[in-house]
């Protein structure tokens, strides 16, 4: 059952997402074959090179910009809302909902990633403008970062842990807005409202238990501890290290918020 709903979910939001996809491909495509048309003398073909130049930027921050707060709004009226009296009938549990919202909202972030960085390449091809120099900078960066794996393929490793890393952390963010979201929805009236105050608490209290890590990690017990783990690790195994204790982190904050989504919903649901 919970295939079907996540098919669903993918259906009811790939209306919204395909367009946006065209539209930054599209403009990615558009800056491409201008930037290979010779008009150093042609003023209205530079005007429209810096014109497609800013709007595919805008596009980019506009996608991910909607991205978030598509799901965001996905997620509460589709659990919260008029949609929320359907879809708590169905013969699924709260949880089974709950993953469903978050790979829905995880695969379209991913997705975005994907589009955002084709976009980025399809860009990046040599053109006549020279004094555009982060496409160059770019294919460079990418050819680096190959010739770095094929050099070395124990960070093919640290790779892979950082993507994990990256997706428990989107999914962390992602969770931290739902949280808000559902226990804004306990109270009667002003729900936003609520949901806003509650994310901004939770972000103060993520802040404050870094800081307290981070004085942690002054005392002086702790740093010979580290000093003499460190000792006996490469630079591979270090960087494994700190990015297992980083995905650790989201980990059990995922969790946490997990559970906090999963009670209200079974024991505590509030439908507008």
């Amino acid at each position: 059952m919970l295939s079907k709903l996540i098919h669903y979910d993918f259906r009811s939001t790939g209306r919204a997402f395909g367009p946006t996809y065209l539209v930054v491909l599209a403009l990615s495509v558009l800056y491409t074959i201008l930037n290979h048309i010779p008009h150093a003398n042609s003023r209205p073909l530079t005007a429209l090179f810096d014109i497609i130049c800013g709007l595919y930027i805008l596009s980019l921050f506009a996608m991910f910009l909607l991205t978030l707060i598509f799901c965001i709004k996905y997620f509460y009226d589709n659990l919260f809302k008029d949609e929320g009296y359907l879809m708590h009938t169905l013969p699924v549990t709260p949880a089974q909902l709950l993953w469903s919202k978050i790979i829905i909202g995880g695969v379209w972030t991913l997705a975005s990633c994907a589009v955002a960085f084709v976009s980025l390449w399809i860009a990046s091809l040599p053109g006549i403008r020279s004094d555009i120099r982060y496409d160059r900078e770019f294919l460079q960066f990418c050819q680096q970062a190959l010739n770095k794996l094929a050099e070395n393929p124990e960070y093919i490793g640290v790779l892979l842990l950082s993507i994990l890393t990256i997706i428990a952390g989107l999914i962390f963010v992602e969770l931290l807005f739902y949280t808000s979201m559902s226990i804004g929805s306990l109270v009667q009236r002003h729900h936003r409202i609520v949901a806003v105050l509650v994310l901004i608490g939770f972000m103060i209290a993520h802040t404050i238990l870094l800081g307290i890590l981070s004085t942690l990690s002054d005392i002086q017990e702790v740093q010979n501890f580290v000093e003499r783990v460190s000792f006996s690790l490469n630079e591979v195994q270090e960087m494994c290290a700190t990015l297992g204790c980083v995905l650790a982190y989201f980990v059990l904050f995922i969790g946490v918020n997990f559970v906090i989504n999963n009670v209200i919903m079974k024991k505590h649901l509030n439908l507008e």
